[in-house]
């Protein structure tokens, strides 16, 4: 038996896109998303650290994150995904896992350009905090990392996107309803 959340927002891709007229939404909402699918991906991850293999997604990108009513990030499509033993070195787990690098710009990636301003949406940028921008850019850039040492691990990921939303709490619409997972 299969069971879905009905996500009446549709995915994160319609609202980056415009897809069916969708404007794009406030950096305090897409915080949030990012908060929650990370919190999402870290507890499929979390098996690691004991004896059960972890959940590997495979293909996360917007289309894979449903938004329900208020918002609330669901992350799906888990078609591509793997259930992964922990291997013993890095090599092994390259060799499990390959994914689609996603959405960054390749001049980016290469010249690792420190002004997120300048390839952030403008509308971001000027509701946005500034500070928390960098943070969350920073946040992107150290998850890019080729070697998984140099990496955080999902669950710090989340909990940094978990604090940068509470520190913009006064600002945030209460959206959150206890269908978050």
């Amino acid at each position: 038996m299969l069971v879905y959340v009905l996500a009446r927002n549709g995915t994160l891709f319609d609202y980056i896109h415009h897809v069916n007229g969708k404007k794009a939404l406030s950096w305090h909402i897409l915080l949030k998303i990012a908060s929650e699918s990370a919190a999402a991906l870290a507890y499929l991850h979390s098996a690691a650290e004991t004896s059960k293999p972890m959940i590997i997604h495979g293909n996360v990108n917007s289309s894979n994150i449903l938004l329900s009513d208020c918002f609330v990030a669901k992350v799906f499509g888990f078609g591509s995904s793997r259930l992964v033993r922990v291997p013993s070195n890095e090599s092994q787990m390259n060799t499990l896992v390959q994914q689609t690098v996603g959405y960054l710009d390749p001049e980016y990636l290469q010249t690792e350009q420190n002004d997120i301003f300048q390839i952030v949406v403008p509308q971001l940028v000027n509701e946005g905090n500034r500070e928390q921008l960098r943070a969350v850019a920073e946040l992107a850039k150290s998850c890019l990392k080729l070697s998984s040492a140099e990496r955080p691990a999902m669950e710090e990921v989340a909990r940094e996107l978990r604090r940068l939303c509470g520190r913009a709490a006064h600002i945030l619409p209460k959206l959150v309803h206890a269908d978050n997972y």
